[in-house]
């Protein structure tokens, strides 16, 4: 999520980040979690749910482009078969110089 998070800058386009997300989440190997099935995308506006625009290569609009004060939910979910799954969400302000975390749990414990 962080490598995601950093990506997500003014006037990136939200297809390249998805494409960097499909190829982390190939290396990671494992299996496709069922809620990634039903929610194919690895991040999202936020308002009341899983707002527009998407980070998603299939999803995602080729004008859909990341900009100033944006706010992002950059999430994942990856799965093993026989152990089962892990859901990680981080939430982000996108601003013009940095981006704002301002999820303030810790990604490891």
């Amino acid at each position: 999520m962080h490598r995601l998070s950093d990506m997500l800058r003014p006037g990136v386009k939200l297809l390249d980040v998805a494409a960097e997300a499909d190829r982390m989440t190939a290396a990671f190997g494992g299996s496709i979690s069922p809620i990634m099935k039903n929610f194919p995308f690895y991040g999202h506006g936020i308002g009341l749910g899983f707002e527009l625009p998407r980070i998603s290569t299939t999803m995602s609009m080729p004008e859909d482009v990341v900009e100033a004060n944006m706010v992002f939910g950059v999430e994942a979910f990856l799965s093993l078969d026989g152990v089962g799954a892990a859901f990680y969400e981080d939430i982000v302000i996108i601003g013009e110089n940095a981006n704002e975390l301002i999820t303030n749990s810790p990604s490891m414990f």
